[in-house]
Parts: structure tokens; C-alpha cells; sequence
């Protein structure tokens, strides 16, 4: 398949082709057709926040399920998915106390990866997703379905940007459910964070 790889930092990323080893335990395999660039790619990318490299980056996604690996048992080839960085294991205590974002479950991508160049160095898996790329291996959990009547263009923006402003209103501004809110204005900054902050 092809993707665009990160070497070094600050440098154009290279488009080439890699391969993509078969979804293991729980994990999935989706053909990739619609990803948007999110600014947290961007820090990875240009090297403020620290990530091994080289990676694939690329977070906020949508597609289509193209196989599934043992034990993966929410989606099934075919399925339209949004794919997610978030992971949840459902058995942890985060998990069972209504938090999975905070899921304290390990996971074998984050030490593993199914991508290698053609030199076959392995290719870490960025954000979780690695989306900058024709296919991903992810786990099933960060997987959500979607119905046909929906683009995978505008899905794509569910997996990161929408659940950022829902968890900032929710957890942040803490609003309750069936309250009313007037938002008056929005306002964005984005400021590099050292690489102690980005931990």
C-alpha cells in the first residue's frame, strides 16, 4: 500500500509503498477514504511533541472494514466505520466506571507495528491510527459504524475534531445533559507545547 511517511522532521514526508501485516487479536484491517489533518498531526510532524520515528501520521478517519482478525467481533467487512484514536478495553477500572477515555489497558500497537518499509525497518504507527495511508490496523474498539446516508468526507471529522469540542463541553465546561448554552463567539490559538507538556 502507499503512505506518506515521516523520517525526519520539518522534511516533506515520503509517499511509498509499505506493507501492512494481517490485523491480529481484535484488530482490523479498513481501507482508508477520507482522513483530515488534524493540528496535533502537525506538532508530530514538525517535531514539538516527541514521537519515535519513522511514523505514519494521521488520526481523524473514515472507511471501510476489509477484514477483521481473530476475536474482532463489532464490525464485519463491508461496514462503514469512523476510526477513532481513542481505545477502550471495557474491563479496566476507567473502563467500568463510565471513563474509557482514560482506559488503562495496553495494547499491542503501542509497542508493536504491521507497517515496514521496503527496507523492512518498522514504521510506528502514529496517533494510534496511522491514516495518512491507503489502509490501517487498528484495534476494533476504535472503530464506530456509520450509516450509508453519511459521507465518509464528513465522518472523518468525528474521529478526533467533533469528540475534542464534545469533551470540551462536557468535561471542561462540564455541561450537563438537557441544559441550554449560548455560544457567543469561538476563538482559536494554537501554540507549540515543549515536549514535557505534550507527555
Amino acid at each position: 500500500m502507499k503512505a506518506a511517511v515521516s523520517y525526519d522532521m520539518n522534511q516533506p514526508l515520503v509517499i511509498e509503498e509499505v506493507s501492512l501485516d494481517p490485523p491480529q487479536q481484535g484488530e482490523v484491517r479498513v481501507r482508508v477514504a477520507a482522513t483530515a489533518i488534524c493540528h496535533s498531526d502537525v506538532h508530530y510532524l514538525r517535531g514539538d511533541w516527541e514521537i519515535s520515528r519513522p511514523f505514519i501520521a494521521g488520526h481523524e478517519s473514515a472507511g471501510v472494514v476489509v477484514e477483521t482478525g481473530p476475536g474482532a467481533t463489532l464490525v464485519q467487512p463491508g461496514d462503514r466505520v469512523v476510526v477513532s484514536l481513542l481505545r477502550s478495553c471495557g474491563r479496566c477500572d476507567f473502563c467500568l466506571s463510565g471513563d474509557p477515555n482514560h482506559c488503562s489497558a495496553t495494547w499491542p500497537l503501542d509497542t508493536e507495528s504491521r507497517i515496514r518499509n521496503s527496507d523492512g525497518q518498522s514504521i510506528k504507527h502514529g496517533v494510534r491510527v496511522a491514516s495518512f495511508a491507503e489502509y490501517v490496523i487498528v484495534d476494533q474498539s476504535q472503530l464506530a459504524t456509520i450509516p450509508d446516508s453519511m459521507s465518509l468526507e464528513a465522518a472523518s471529522l468525528l474521529a478526533c475534531g467533533v469528540i475534542t469540542g464534545f469533551g470540551a463541553v462536557v468535561n471542561t465546561a462540564q455541561v450537563e445533559t438537557g441544559s441550554a448554552v449560548v455560544v457567543i463567539g469561538t476563538a482559536a490559538f494554537w501554540a507549540p507545547l515543549s515536549p514535557a507538556r505534550a507527555r
